[in-house]
């Protein structure tokens, strides 16, 4: 647990949130979040074009979200809270 957000599951990331490419691996059932971090390498870092390495055939394109100030985050997990 960090700070009351649970760290198991689809949405275990505090950075990501509900914006995480995570999945459950085909036999396993267990969440995977490999190739999750490339997002967060500078625009024209080497690896973000990289196809071999990571996700086969997969260049990354994605930027990652913004960093939330206390009072966003705050407010993005009341408005989670009001809708559970």
């Amino acid at each position: 647990m960090v700070s009351g957000w649970s760290t198991a599951g689809v949405m275990g990331c505090p950075v990501s949130m509900d914006d995480t490419r995570a999945f459950h691996l085909q036999n396993g059932r267990k969440v995977c979040y490999f190739d999750c971090h490339r997002q967060f390498l500078p625009e024209h870092h080497p690896y973000r074009r990289n196809k071999k390495a990571f996700t086969k055939n997969h260049v990354e394109n994605k930027v990652a979200r913004p960093k939330l100030s206390g009072d966003q985050l705050l407010d993005w997990v009341a408005a989670i809270s009001t809708c559970s």
